[in-house]
C-alpha cells in the first residue's frame, strides 16, 4: 500500500530485509582509543537489501527500521589494551566524519531523500531518531543493539516522483562501540579500525500523490417533507438517490499510473443502526446509505467498500493515474417518525489506498 488520502494517515509497508554479514572479528589496535568490541565480536561489515514504501506527502519526520541482527551483544565489552578498564560503554553511529545526531551524517539518494544510520534496542519499524545508546556506571551492555536506517523525506516534496532504486550499494556510515561516555563524545573517530561498516540497496517506494474531484467532496440532498420519513416506516428510502461522481488523479509512485488498485473505505462519524447507516447528529430519525455504481450498498464502518482500477493518461512528460468511483447516496427514515424541521448534514471519511 502506498498512500491514503484526507485523515487517514498512509499503510506503511513493513520493511523486507535481507542481511548479510562477513565473519566477526576482534577490534584492530590500529582503533582510536575508546573504541572497542561487543561480547560476540565486531562485526566488520553489514549488507542491507532494502525494500520500503516512504511516508506520504507531508510528512517530514524519519521513519524506517531496525534490522534483526545483533550489532552489540549483552556482555561486557573488550577494549585495547593501551586503554584504561573501561566504567561504561555506548554504541552510536557515525558518517562522513560526523556523528549520528547531526544532519551532515545522512546520505542523500535523490530527489531530496535520505538516509540516516541510527542504533535501536527493538527490530521492526522505527520512527525514533536514536543516534546513540549510552550504558549506566557497568561497561556492560545489558540489552542486544542493532543498526537501524532512518528515512527522511524533503520538505516539500513534488507530485510525480518515481520510485527510487539503489542498485549499488551505498555507504551508509559505520556502528562504534565505544568505553566513553556518549554525553562526552563530540567527534566522529579519525579511524575506521573496528568498526561496524553497514551498506545498504534496495528499492524505495515512493506514494503517489493523488487528488479527488469534485472538491470538496459535497453532496446536497434534496430537502423532503417530514411527513414522508413518517410515511416511508422504519428503515424506508425516502425520496430517490442522489449520485455523486467521484473522480480521482495519481501521480507518482512506481507503475506510471498502469493499473494501479485504489481501496476505497468509508467511515461515518456518527453511527447509524448498522454497517451500512450512516448516522445524522442531533436528528435520530433521519440516516443514508451509500452504494456504488451497481447499486451495491456499502459499508461506512472504515472497512473497504470496493476497488478500482487506474487508466494511464500522459500530460506533457507526466505519467498520470486515473479512476473514477460514482457514488449514490440515499435518505432512510430510521424511526418511522417524522424528524422536526431542521437543517441536517453528516459527515463521511473517503479513505483510499494504493497497491
Amino acid at each position: 500500500m502506498r498512500n491514503r488520502l484526507l485523515l487517514f494517515p498512509a499503510r506503511q509497508v513493513i520493511l523486507f530485509t535481507l542481511l548479510i554479514i562477513s565473519s566477526y572479528s576482534q577490534i584492530a589496535y590500529s582503533a582510536d582509543p575508546g573504541v572497542c568490541s561487543p561480547s560476540n565480536g565486531t562485526i566488520p561489515e553489514l549488507h542491507i537489501d532494502i525494500n520500503m514504501t516512504a511516508p506520504p506527502l507531508g510528512v517530514t519526520t524519519g521513519q524506517g527500521y531496525t534490522y534483526p541482527v545483533v550489532v552489540a551483544a549483552p556482555g561486557a565489552i573488550t577494549c585495547q589494551p593501551t586503554d584504561p578498564a573501561p566504567k561504561t560503554y555506548s554504541v552510536y553511529a557515525e558518517n562522513n566524519g560526523s556523528l549520528g545526531t547531526f544532519a551532515e551524517a545522512s546520505v542523500d539518494i535523490g530527489e531530496g531523500y535520505k538516509f540516516r544510520l541510527q542504533v535501536g534496542r527493538t527490530p521492526g519499524f522505527a520512527t525514533m531518531n536514536m543516534w546513540g545508546i549510552k550504558g549506566g556506571s557497568s561497561p556492560v551492555i545489558s540489552q542486544p543493539v542493532y543498526a537501524a536506517v532512518l528515512l527522511y523525506p524533503p520538505a516539500t516534496t513534488r507530485p510525480g516522483i518515481q520510485d527510487i532504486v539503489i542498485k549499488d550499494e551505498i555507504d551508509l556510515g559505520y556502528i562504534v562501540v565505544s568505553e566513553n561516555d556518549l554525553n562526552n563524545i563530540t567527534s566522529a573517530t579519525s579511524s575506521n579500525d573496528g568498526l561496524t561498516h553497514v551498506f545498504v540497496k534496495g528499492v524505495i517506494h515512493i506514494p503517489p500523490t493523488c487528488t479527488l474531484t469534485p472538491s470538496p467532496l459535497t453532496v446536497e440532498m434534496p430537502a423532503m417533507f417530514a411527513a414522508d420519513f413518517a410515511a416511508a416506516g422504519v428503515g424506508g428510502p425516502v425520496g430517490t438517490p442522489t449520485r455523486l461522481e467521484v473522480q480521482g488523479v495519481c501521480t507518482g509512485g512506481g507503475h506510471e499510473g498502469v493499473a494501479d488498485l485504489i481501496h476505497i473505505s468509508l467511515y461515518s462519524m456518527t453511527q447509524g443502526d448498522n454497517a451500512n447507516m450512516i448516522g445524522v447528529p442531533g436528528v435520530p430519525e433521519i440516516g443514508l446509505t451509500v452504494s456504488d455504481n451497481d447499486g451495491k450498498m456499502l459499508p461506512v464502518n472504515g472497512t473497504e467498500a470496493g476497488t478500482v482500477l487506474t487508466e494511464q493518461r500522459i500530460v506533457g512528460e507526466q505519467k498520470m493515474g486515473l479512476f473514477k468511483y460514482p457514488m449514490s447516496f440515499q435518505l432512510i427514515s430510521r424511526t418511522g417518525t417524522a424528524p422536526k424541521p431542521t437543517h441536517y448534514q453528516a459527515t463521511v471519511i473517503m479513505s483510499l489506498s494504493i497497491d
